[in-house]
């Protein structure tokens, strides 16, 4: 019973890890933005969004043909374009960016055949991270 215990226990875990992993990024990324001075958390949110976007460059070089890379570098164009616009324009614009990400990172769930083919870890762990930053952003720029 200990031994079946252990198991179930260590599964939950591997289930459980990716999404703590991205609570506790998010986490770390609120508080080094809550640091710093306003420009230097704005550059920080553009760069990880930017930074976010582009792994999939590289899941789509493993995993797929020029179609699939085409896919993906449309979608970091997207979000860097975003980024440079949060910068630019309207702080806004990193909220909708990391919302994005979180419906990108969704699209290519691995029973998907949208995209690349992504790791099945990476989704949740992206998804929570995208979601918690995106609401931090909202509280921290627009209210």
């Amino acid at each position: 019973m200990s031994r079946s215990f252990s198991v179930r226990s260590r599964q939950f875990w591997f289930q459980f890890r990716p999404l703590a992993v991205g609570v506790g990024l998010a986490v770390l990324t609120v508080v080094v933005s809550e640091l710093l001075p306003p420009q230097r958390a704005a550059d920080l949110h553009a760069m990880i969004l930017v930074f976010i976007a582009a792994p999939y460059a590289g899941f789509a070089s493993i995993h797929g043909g020029a179609r699939t890379m085409v896919t993906e570098v449309v979608g970091i164009a997207l979000f860097c374009t975003l980024a440079v616009l949060g910068l630019w324009v309207w702080p806004g614009f990193w909220m909708l960016g990391y919302a994005g990400h979180a419906v990108w990172d969704t699209l290519h769930h691995p029973e998907s055949e949208f995209g690349a083919t992504i790791t099945g870890w990476y989704v949740p762990f992206c998804v929570v991270y995208d979601v918690l930053v995106a609401g931090y952003l909202a509280v921290a720029y627009l209210s």
